[in-house]
């Protein structure tokens, strides 16, 4: 059990050091500040801006406004500093906000508002003028890399090496910019990673006037930028652009949270916090050409690099009994705007409407599908036929040029003789099938 004086001593104790933390706690309140800036006032659309806030003596974090009509944020930090000068203890904290402009004007940064005590500090408001997309000479564009494939301006000119400093990144890609109405185009979206990520949320580019069809699997592997190892993983989509002009591909956007617990690259202090990040990519510009003129007859949209073939399940055949025309349809490209293919034209045959499949193998790019036709035919008189060869023709966009292919006739027997009650075909189809 403590003695009296030992009871009065640790009571005394605690006094002295509760008034000394309000003495503290008064003095950080008295020397409370806040101050906002950014690193430039004039950028254009396509630049970022980062807006540094530095608090020092205030209660939490500063209140930041509401910037969603003017700015999205790509990424958030903060450092926190303490010095000790002649006995007197000062903090501070240092919060950079990367902002990404929404549109072109004269954007305003309202006050940034903070507590301390009983005290609301506010910052000045901030104009960041915001121009329209700078104009780049052509050759000034950055060279692609060998780990980053075709690149449509992912960073700006002095961007590039400043990835390589930076622990988690992302961009969007495509294989090329000018196509022809219908041609394929690969997106690739990757992330850049050597942190490790407690959570992410990927939201895909808009991709307004193109038809999507997405490459199942995601692709992980490693690559060095600036002699450091990051994680990648990798995301590619299929586009078919369906308007002419200029059309856009919208920016694709992460949001991540980092475990700094399992991240060495982050100090001490913030181990088994969780920072969150917001990325963004630019948006992508496409010239969509039209098709040129001079299309045959038989051309109904396609546009890649297909063949074609037609075969019959039997070539001798009894009378009033069906027999299948199969016609096949395969090749690289939008698959979906093949049209059905008329029917054959035979005069002794009764041909019903075909049964159409359709097959898209989205395992990789680029897109690899195929339409099958099956023509289920009846002959009304017997003796030998000729099924006359089947057309179609598609526009292929590395030649330029449309191309018509044509299957071989077919030569068919059919035995057998006309009854005064001829067979009903839907009987002989309901054979046939059960």
């Amino acid at each position: 059990m403590l003695g009296p004086s030992l009871v009065f001593r640790a009571r005394a104790f605690a006094f002295t050091t509760a008034i000394l933390l309000a003495l503290c706690d008064l003095a950080f309140a008295g020397r409370a500040s806040i101050d906002a800036s950014v690193d430039k006032n004039s950028v254009f659309i396509d630049d970022q801006v980062t807006l540094v806030v530095s608090a020092q003596g205030i209660d939490g974090e500063p209140e930041l406004p509401d910037l969603s009509d003017d700015f999205s944020i790509v990424s958030q930090s903060q450092s926190r500093s303490v010095t000790i000068i002649n006995m007197q203890i000062e903090s501070s904290v240092t919060y950079r906000y990367v902002l990404q402009p929404e549109r072109v004007g004269v954007l305003k940064i309202p006050p940034i508002i903070a507590r301390a005590g009983s005290r609301t500090l506010k910052t000045k408001p901030i104009q960041v003028e915001v121009l329209g997309r700078q104009a780049k000479p052509r050759q000034h564009r950055p060279r692609a890399q060998p780990w980053l494939g075709r690149h449509v301006a992912p960073f700006e000119p002095n961007e590039q090496a400043a990835a390589g400093d930076r622990d988690i990144f992302i961009e969007t890609s495509v294989d090329k910019t000018t196509v022809f109405l219908g041609e394929q185009i690969t997106l690739k979206f990757r992330l850049f990673s050597r942190a490790n990520l407690a959570s992410a949320d990927y939201t895909p580019p808009a991709c307004t006037n193109f038809w999507k069809e997405d490459i199942k699997g995601k692709k992980t592997y490693t690559t060095i930028i600036r002699g450091r190892r990051f994680r990648v993983e990798e995301i590619t989509t299929a586009l078919f652009p369906t308007n002419t002009g200029v059309q856009t591909i919208g920016p694709a956007s992460l949001t991540c949270s980092i475990d700094t617990f399992f991240t060495p690259m982050f100090s001490f202090r913030n181990f088994g916090q969780q920072r969150p990040r917001h990325l963004r990519t630019k948006p992508i510009e496409i010239t969509v050409k039209p098709l040129p003129k001079g299309a045959p007859a038989t051309f109904h949209g396609a546009v890649g690099q297909f063949s074609m073939s037609a075969a019959v399940d039997k070539r001798n055949v009894q009378l009033g009994k069906p027999v299948t025309l199969t016609i096949r349809i395969w090749g690289t490209g939008n698959v979906k705007t093949i049209q059905q293919l008329p029917k054959p034209n035979l005069d002794d045959f009764d041909i019903y409407e075909p049964n159409v499949k359709e097959t898209i193998d989205n395992k990789k790019s680029p897109i690899y599908g195929s339409k099958t036709f099956e023509f289920v035919m009846v002959a009304r008189k017997p003796g030998p036929h000729t099924i006359p060869p089947a057309e179609f023709s598609f526009f292929d966009p590395q030649s330029a040029k449309y191309k018509t292919l044509k299957t071989q006739p077919i030569r068919l027997e059919v035995t057998g003789s006309v009854s005064k009650t001829p067979a009903t075909p839907l009987a002989g189809l309901l054979r046939r099938t059960g």
